[in-house]
């Protein structure tokens, strides 16, 4: 099965895409209610993201493993308590800008 992907990596590629999404939208001074879907829409694309990391890990119970889950938890926490106003920060100040050579 040389096409399979894993669903993390799949969830990754779903990520990137709609960030690509976003910053496009912002270059092109969309209108504001799209701009806030689409970080919302990757606000939970963050969020699947770490979940899938979570799953990845073995059951067994190590100290090691425990260190890197609270460390995921608290990740997805972070990400759930941003609001759409800061990724759209975070995404306006990304990417080239476009002048008209004066």
């Amino acid at each position: 099965m040389a096409s399979y992907l894993a669903n993390y990596q799949k969830k990754i590629r779903i990520l990137a895409k709609q960030e690509q999404k976003l910053r496009c939208l912002i270059q092109q001074q969309a209108e504001k209610g799209r701009l806030w879907m689409l970080s919302a829409v990757v606000k939970e694309a963050r969020i699947r993201v770490l979940n899938a990391q979570k799953a990845r890990f073995s059951p067994r119970d190590t100290s090691e493993r425990t260190s890197r889950l609270a460390n995921l938890d608290r990740q997805i926490a972070a990400v759930r308590g941003m609001t759409l106003e800061s990724i759209l920060a975070e995404f306006e100040g990304s990417g080239p800008t476009v002048t008209n050579g004066d």
